[in-house]
């Protein structure tokens, strides 16, 4: 919410026609709700799909795959795992630099990959026995990307991988929630400052302050603590 993503929370089992880009941190299983067929279909249509760390690792009976860590995960992708190794909440056992440049601490989980040729190396991890080993990576696969985190990234990390798949995003402060909302011959803002200190957004086009009847200029927009909005664009 604070980088004006907007995300859904959806069960395996829900039709994914309309996504761009479907995260799964920590899906034990892709039977469940029948997701592997149907998530296949959609990433080589041209979805995007972000496997978290421990994703794809237990049948539908909740036990190891005997053939490989994973499911399906290093046949798609043509990589493959050659450590896991647990971590924690707390303390970072092992340092990434991402893409960009960025160095973070990695928690929870620590998959080391040997991706295939033509791979896009997301991440590589910085300290102790794991020196320059990847940590994430990405591939095409169909008309689609398959991207594959082996630890978990900070917030700031993820949302710069994610980036390039990423439509356009209204510009606020974080401390500004904006949703939008569409009807059948309008559309407009949700806004509300959540923290309790002045925020700001970007309008890009004219809009009307329904609460006042005030039209608000695209450009730079005030929100005072707690403030609210509920805006329309023009017709």
């Amino acid at each position: 919410a604070k980088a004006q993503v907007a995300v859904e929370v959806i069960d395996p089992s829900r039709p994914l026609d309309g996504y761009g880009v479907v995260i799964s941190p920590f899906l034990l299983s892709l039977d469940e709700g029948g997701v592997r067929d149907r998530l296949k279909a959609w990433i080589q249509a041209g979805g995007t799909w972000v496997a978290g760390p421990m994703t794809d690792i237990r049948t539908r009976h909740g036990t190891k795959y005997t053939q490989s860590p994973f499911g399906v995960l290093e046949d798609w992708t043509g990589a493959r795992c050659r450590w896991q190794i647990p971590g924690n909440v707390e303390e970072p056992l092992f340092r990434v630099r991402w893409r960009g440049g960025a160095e973070t601490g990695a928690r929870i989980w620590y998959d080391v990959f040997d991706p295939p040729a033509g791979a896009e190396v997301l991440g590589v991890y910085t300290n102790d026995r794991l020196k320059d080993q990847v940590a994430a990576f990405s591939v095409s696969f169909g008309k689609g990307r398959i991207v594959v985190l082996g630890t978990v990234p900070s917030a700031a990390s993820v949302l710069a991988l994610l980036q390039p798949h990423l439509g356009p995003r209204i510009e606020a402060s974080g401390n500004v929630l904006v949703v939008e909302r569409n009807g059948r011959n309008t559309g407009g803002l949700m806004i509300a400052e959540l923290e309790g200190i002045s925020g700001n957004l970007v309008l890009s086009e004219e809009m009307t302050n329904l609460a006042d009847g005030r039209i608000l200029n695209p450009g730079i927009i005030a929100l005072d603590p707690y403030g609210i909005l509920v805006l329309e664009g023009q017709k």
